[in-house]
Order: C-alpha cells, then sequence, then structure tokens
C-alpha cells in the first residue's frame, strides 16, 4: 500500500454519496486534475478513485474496512478549497 504525504478526513464513516460527492468538489475545484480509474475491493466494496494532477497521485477513498471517506495525496490540496 502506497504511503501519500497527505491524508484528509471526509467523514468519519463510510458513505457512497459524500464519497461521489468528494469526487465531483475534485473535479470542479482543480484545475488540471486528471481523472483516473477507481477501482472496487471485491470482498467489502470499498471504492478508491484515483487522480492525477501534474504527475502526483490523489486518491479518494470509500472504506468500508475502515468506515470513513478519505482523501490520499502527494500534493496539498487545501489551497484549492480555501
Amino acid at each position: 500500500m502506497k504511503n501519500y504525504k497527505y491524508e484528509y478526513l471526509i467523514c468519519n464513516t463510510a458513505d457512497c454519496d459524500i464519497f461521489e460527492k468528494q469526487c465531483a468538489a475534485l473535479e470542479r475545484q482543480i484545475p488540471g486534475l486528471i481523472k483516473g480509474s477507481i477501482s472496487l475491493d471485491p470482498l467489502d466494496h470499498s471504492a478508491y478513485q484515483t487522480y492525477l494532477l501534474y504527475g502526483q497521485e490523489i486518491q479518494v477513498v470509500n472504506s468500508y474496512y475502515l468506515d470513513h471517506v478519505v482523501i490520499q495525496s502527494d500534493v496539498d490540496i487545501e489551497p484549492y478549497f480555501a
């Protein structure tokens, strides 16, 4: 599993709607963001949406195993939401 420089807790419960809204917010707020593939865990149905921003990876995770929605990123995304 990759270690990311930044992690942002979005919701302390896994939630498909919040996951989708967070993905849409990233796509709307961050210019130059390239949407990659979405992966689903076959065991617990957790979702992982990957993006690239100038060669740096951003991943939105809806984890049923850890019961949260988080953004894991190699880039500080806070300036895009200030």
